[in-house]
């Protein structure tokens, strides 16, 4: 490269050290300095770099050593310095220095930038012998000022490719340093599309040049902001250009400030006619007594009317930005299924929606309403789905009173066809539960076997008269004929007569000092013998029945509908499985059924029970912890009556004389089997004619009847009620009994407001019977 010098002279004239202590002076500023330095031979062979410059390249110096510049060069960047250092050689141009920024390929292969300051050395005879470089690394100074070049491109493209319009102004003061006035320094593009101003027309001109008529305010503002550097952002309307314009005004630097623009005439007319709509349609929605709810197009609520308001328990504030199935949030009333894809069927365009059945709408405060709905898509002019929108109406009132009726029609229907059957039954009951008395007596000494058979009939018969009660609570009779008592013992007995022969055990929790309350020990005995017998069918492996009583005061509001006053409270629990929410509204039901749940009557005769005694009966059903039903009966404002002592089983005096009236042969011939069997001296009558007939001539034979039964309802003859009328003509002193299976007459719960001393409820057993008319007979006269 170097003609005439070849290496070994070279590396003699390097060996040549400095004298004295300056070697190593040279030496340690060789080593340390922060800038690159490399020695090479004439052909371009690296013989000595610091470690500065072997950092920058990534070597090490002992591995640059005899390394080219070439190899480290971008090949781009070698070709030019090549040329310069051939030009050097040639001219022999001892002063020439070459300045230059290059590219250095380091090691692992990116590019480092340099800054060569480079050149040759000659020797005395004017030939080259080595080359001095000297390499600045500025490879971040080069990208910084790329990323500034390229920023500048971008912020100029942005400038004059952006939709907004700039200005940039000086401001112009007066002698007192006051603004007066404003000059334009630039504008862009979108400046001159907005105001119509060309930019040769602006640029350089003041404001009050372009607009004489410009309010001073205005000036002065820009100028304090000019001044303080505040910003501002406001929309106005300019008539000169007949435009609204949003503008935002900074100042980038004292004296001056910058003015970003937008034409938002298209908008704020836009925006004014959608008020005025939206004016019109605010007005009208507030008139309709629907409720609407709208939808953006990803189902969230955007607007509620105040009906929907109200229906839902959200306010406009609240349900905005929410799911429409958080605010409007539908469930079928037979299964409870959510609607959960109501919006997006609809959205989807694959349907709109009009509910034929009515629905649950479960408001935001957790009560439920009942209503009618449509959805329907909310499109624009070229047919996309905007939105939804839902309009309902509260039926609930309505609904409910449907329901009653659809219920009361039922019930009434049912409590007909119960009435009649249960009238035949209960005779037919009366018969067998009489002859069973009879028959146990008869057997109870001489035939074991045969009465324990008889007990197991006579269970059965007593079930049978359970079915007839229920019947009978369907029908317009079965009127409770109640007595003042505590319930411990009823409850205890009732309870037991469920569970004989169950897999499950009653636990009895009865405080010694409940209250008494007014019930028909029967009907209510039926009501504990239903609960315990559903409680016992929760629990198929068996389980325990706990059945508990507590006095309770109430208040005026209290957790039951009932007025307040003093209470006493009955909970029967079980720890079975719950019962699931769809049916707890269902299950008082007449035969209501559903998987493990077996219909009957015994649940919605036990409500219609406990509401004829001015009490309430509810349930609690959770999952985990088993169903409990709560019973609240009025506490008595009269002493429990005592239990009365069993009237002896001797014969009574022969004198006693008894005329039962019956319109069934049946009975009539039982009545006869009881009385005589026990001492009395009995007659029968058909009808209320023959009991007249027959106790008119007792009386003109000096042998009148002590004690007449006379059963109320007679078909096609008098009945029970103008027979004891019609006797009370005969012989004032006349006592009766009246006695019925079926009666829409309150006489068989106030027997003695009609003149009876007392009531026998078919169907009856021969001791019941006769305890009766022994009660009737030791009242004093």
């Amino acid at each position: 490269m170097m003609d005439g010098v070849n290496r070994q002279g070279v590396m003699d004239s390097q060996q040549g050290q400095p004298p004295g202590g300056k070697a190593q002076v040279f030496r340690r500023i060789f080593e340390e300095s922060a800038i690159g330095i490399v020695l090479m031979d004439p052909e371009g062979c690296i013989l000595e770099s610091n470690p500065a410059f072997a950092r920058m390249v990534g070597y090490s110096p002992d591995e640059l050593r005899g390394m080219t510049v070439a190899e480290l060069t971008h090949p781009e960047d070698w070709e030019a310095e090549l040329a310069a250092l051939h030009q050097t050689l040639r001219t022999r141009d001892r002063n020439h220095t070459l300045r230059k920024e290059k590219r250095y390929r380091h090691r692992d292969g990116h590019i480092v930038w340099g800054r060569l300051t480079a050149s040759v050395i000659w020797d005395a005879r004017g030939v080259p012998v080595f080359g001095l470089a000297l390499v600045e690394d500025i490879t971040e100074q080069r990208r910084a000022r790329q990323a500034l070049e390229e920023s500048f491109q971008l912020y100029r493209l942005l400038f004059t490719e952006m939709l907004s319009g700039f200005a940039l102004h000086e401001v112009v003061c007066n002698a007192e340093g006051r603004p007066v006035d404003f000059r334009f320094l630039e504008v862009n593009p979108a400046f001159e599309r907005i105001t119509g101003w060309r930019r040769e027309h602006v640029v350089g001109r003041t404001l009050r040049e372009l607009l004489p008529n410009v309010d001073p305010a205005w000036i002065e503002r820009a100028g304090a902001l000019a001044q303080t550097g505040m910003g501002v952002h406001e929309e106005f309307y300019v008539p000169p250009l007949g435009k609204h314009l949003d503008v935002i005004v900074y100042s980038p630097r004292a004296g001056q400030f910058a003015v970003i623009l937008h034409d938002i005439t298209p908008r704020v007319e836009a925006e004014r006619r959608l008020a005025e709509e939206h004016t019109r349609l605010a007005v009208t929605l507030r008139s309709i007594g629907d409720g609407v709810i709208a939808t953006d197009a990803h189902g969230a609520v955007t607007l509620l009317n105040g009906a929907a308001e109200a229906l839902t328990g959200w306010s406009q504030e609240q349900a905005a930005g929410r799911p429409l199935q958080e605010v409007f949030c539908l469930q079928d009333r037979a299964d409870g299924q959510l609607y959960q894809e109501l919006v997006a069927d609809v959205l989807a365009g694959r349907r709109s929606m009009e509910f034929r059945e009515p629905l649950s709408l479960l408001t935001r405060g957790g009560t439920e309403r009942i209503v009618g709905a449509t959805s329907n898509a909310i499109r624009d002019r070229d047919g996309a789905i905007r939105g939804v929108v839902v309009a309902f109406h509260d039926i609930t009132e309505k609904q409910q009173r449907e329901e009653e009726q659809i219920r009361a029609d039922r019930l009434d229907s049912l409590g007909h066809l119960a009435g009649g059957i249960a009238h035949d039954f209960n005779n037919l009951l009366t018969v067998i539960l009489g002859n069973l008395s009879l028959a146990q007596a008869e057997a109870a000494g001489n035939n074991p076997e045969i009465a324990r058979l008889l007990v197991d009939v006579e269970r059965a018969a007593l079930e049978a008269r359970d079915l007839t009660r229920q019947l009978l609570t369907f029908s317009k009779g079965g009127a409770p004929i109640k007595k003042s008592l505590h319930l411990n013992g009823l409850i205890r007995e009732a309870a037991g007569f469920a569970l004989r022969g169950a897999a499950s055990r009653a636990a009895f929790a009865l405080p010694d000092d409940l209250w008494p309350v007014e019930v028909d020990p029967d009907q209510f005995a039926q009501v504990i013998r239903a609960l315990v017998m559903r409680a016992d069918r929760a629990m198929p492996g068996g389980g325990v029945v706990s059945l508990g009583a507590e006095n309770l005061a109430l208040q005026d509001p209290g957790p039951v509908p009932l007025p307040a006053g003093n209470y006493v409270r009955i909970a029967v629990t079980d720890t079975g499985e719950n019962i699931p929410p769809e049916h707890l509204n269902k299950i008082f039901d007449p035969y209501f059924s559903a998987r493990d749940f077996p219909g009957g009557l015994g649940l919605a005769s036990s409500r219609s029970i406990v509401r004829r005694h001015g009490g309430h009966i509810t349930l609690h059903s959770a999952q985990g912890a088993g169903t409990t039903f709560e019973i609240y009966l009025p506490a008595a404002r009269v002493a429990a009556e005592s239990p009365t002592a069993a009237a002896p089983t001797a014969p009574p005096p022969a004198r006693e004389r008894v005329l039962v009236m019956d319109d069934e042969p049946a009975i009539r011939e039982l009545a006869l089997r009881i009385l005589q069997s026990h001492g009395y001296e009995a007659a029968t009558a058909a009808d209320g004619a023959e009991a007249l007939r027959l106790h008119a001539d007792a009386l003109r034979e000096g042998r009148p009847f002590h004690v007449v039964v006379l059963d109320l309802t007679i078909p096609g003859g008098m009945s029970g009620k103008e027979t004891l009328r019609r006797l009370r003509e005969l012989d004032p002193a006349v006592r009766a009994i009246v006695s019925s299976g079926y009666s829409t007459d309150p006489i068989m719960s106030n027997c003695r407001e009609f003149g009876f001393e007392g009531v026998i409820v078919k169907p009856y057993q021969a001791q019941t019977f006769l305890d009766t008319i022994r009660g009737v007979l030791a009242q004093p006269r």
